[in-house]
């Protein structure tokens, strides 16, 4: 199959990004599960943006500077403040519709926020926003979507690219493109605890390091103070917008302790609110606080959290009457393939945009509800770039058809070892060492790093790296676990590397 672009990711990046290309291209995106099963999908709280008359672009990047601790590359924080209105405007004018009120839109606030600037959908911002874009996208005669089927390989080739895919029936596919973005998501995946959708474990990393991408900052995580303590390893995000509506952080004795941390109380940054949580919980020796917002109506909080009251209602919790247990969970990546203002990676006619992608615009510590701006912003210039890039393509008609052996039954070409040498790894093998990666990672890094831990184990994981060449297999989960081992030694090489230089 030939196509103009190729975009692998479904989330708000990668649709919007092929919304963004004129109609002319031949575009196909790739969704590794449903298009619904995507971090954006989750996101509740809404899109940050200067709206509102009060506000201004150099206050949202003062906010933004202070929550990222001054690290946010300001070049690319005013790229995406300053262009944020106007695409905002764009998702209004496929069908958005924002809540609003008696003044128009329905501002909110969120923590390390000194203005209300959230634009948002209730408490289902991102599930309305992919709605709209899925349904618009579906519409257009120049863009193929296929939904479960996860891209495994890039290949650089003369002019373009050779991708290998597995469809829903786990059968390769073959993908020539003159254009790849990469629009793949998190690595929430990596951890035992994560808000993020069952597909986020770094598969866009891993294919950017393929295809020959530098990374950046991959050391940089965020962790989101409220997530609803459960057994289980998937945590339910109670949006930073509670708390923004009045939701108060309370300890094991139910005493509000914010304000002891930071001026802002409990509308202090993401990483403050979690170091100061971890701190109280330690003291207690609890697994978890508690956030109260009983001092809202009822009717007000299924008005206004209906997703979120739903979900603690389905739990035996009224948030009307009930202190919600919550606690940290892995929620952010701001670090990932290195990028510059259009999305350009290091490599030719390779892209990467959204979460995906360390454009820096967060600094070490993103500012709440920042990130679906940023996949608008940078979206809409990778969109721009390869429009201009293919108008001044010469002998377009003139297609590079080299042989490019996919390596999809080679992986990593451990030399010595023919493909029928290799083994086989049942899926009750896969999923023992996904959470064997999993346990390494949330005991190594997760809010504070504990070097010792990680020195000691990570080994572990460049044992697994090597053990996986030893395998054949041709199946989603096991290129999952392919990334996370991939990228779990990265981040936690990255980490250790750093501590020592601050050290």
């Amino acid at each position: 199959m030939k196509y103009d672009v190729l975009i692998i990711g479904a989330g708000i990046a990668g649709l919007y990004t092929a919304l963004s290309l004129p109609s002319n291209l031949k575009v196909l995106v790739l969704s590794k599960d449903e298009i619904n099963n995507c971090n954006t999908y989750r996101a509740q709280g809404g899109i940050a943006c200067v709206w509102d008359e009060d506000d201004d672009f150099e206050i949202h990047m003062e906010d933004s500077l202070k929550a990222g601790n001054g690290k946010n590359n300001k070049k690319m924080l005013e790229i995406m403040v300053s262009e944020g209105p106007k695409n905002i405007q764009n998702l209004i004018d496929y069908g958005v519709d924002f809540d609003k009120n008696e003044r128009g839109y329905d501002l909110t606030l969120e923590g390390g926020h000194t203005k209300r600037r959230i634009l948002h959908y209730k408490d289902t911002t991102g599930k309305r926003v992919i709605e709209v874009l899925a349904q618009t996208a579906f519409k257009k005669n120049n863009i193929e979507i296929h939904e479960r089927t996860m891209a495994v390989d890039i290949t650089k080739c003369r002019n373009g690219f050779l991708t290998t895919a597995l469809d829903e029936n786990e059968e390769p596919m073959y993908i020539e493109s003159d254009f790849t973005v990469i629009a793949s998501g998190g690595i929430g995946r990596l951890y035992k605890y994560t808000t993020n959708a069952s597909i986020a474990s770094g598969d866009g990393i891993t294919l950017a390091i393929k295809a020959g991408a530098k990374l950046k900052h991959m050391d940089l995580i965020q962790f989101h103070p409220t997530g609803l303590y459960e057994n289980s390893g998937d945590r339910f995000l109670i949006s930073e917008s509670v708390r923004g509506e009045g939701g108060i952080l309370r300890n094991s004795k139910k005493e509000p302790f914010m304000h002891l941390y930071h001026e802002m109380a409990d509308l202090a940054p993401r990483d403050v609110v979690s170091k100061s949580m971890l701190k109280e919980m330690k003291n207690s020796n609890s697994n978890y606080l508690y956030l109260d917002v009983t001092a809202k109506p009822k009717e007000y909080l299924e008005n206004r959290f209906p997703h979120i009251y739903k979900s603690c209602k389905n739990r035996k919790l009224s948030m009307e009457k009930d202190f919600i247990p919550v606690t940290p969970c892995q929620h952010y990546f701001m670090g990932g393939i290195e990028v510059d203002e259009f999305g350009s990676t290091t490599v030719d006619n390779l892209y990467a945009t959204g979460e995906c992608a360390c454009t820096e615009v967060h600094g070490n510590n993103r500012l709440a509800s920042n990130s679906l701006l940023e996949a608008l912003v940078f979206s809409k210039r990778v969109a721009k770039s390869i429009e201009g890039k293919y108008s001044r393509l010469e002998n377009t008609d003139i297609k590079s058809n080299i042989k490019v052996e996919a390596r999809i039954h080679d992986n990593y070409g451990l030399k010595g070892l023919s493909y029928n040498e290799k083994k086989h790894l049942e899926l009750s093998e896969i999923e023992s060492l996904k959470n064997k990666v999993r346990e390494i990672m949330q005991n190594s890094f997760f809010v504070n790093f504990n070097i010792d831990y990680a020195k000691k184990n990570i080994e572990a994981i460049n044992e697994l790296k090597f053990e996986l060449n030893l395998y054949k297999n041709n199946n989603k989960n096991f290129y999952e676990l392919v990334s996370l081992a991939e990228v779990s030694n990265i981040i936690l090489k990255e980490k250790l590397k750093n501590a020592r230089v601050s050290n």
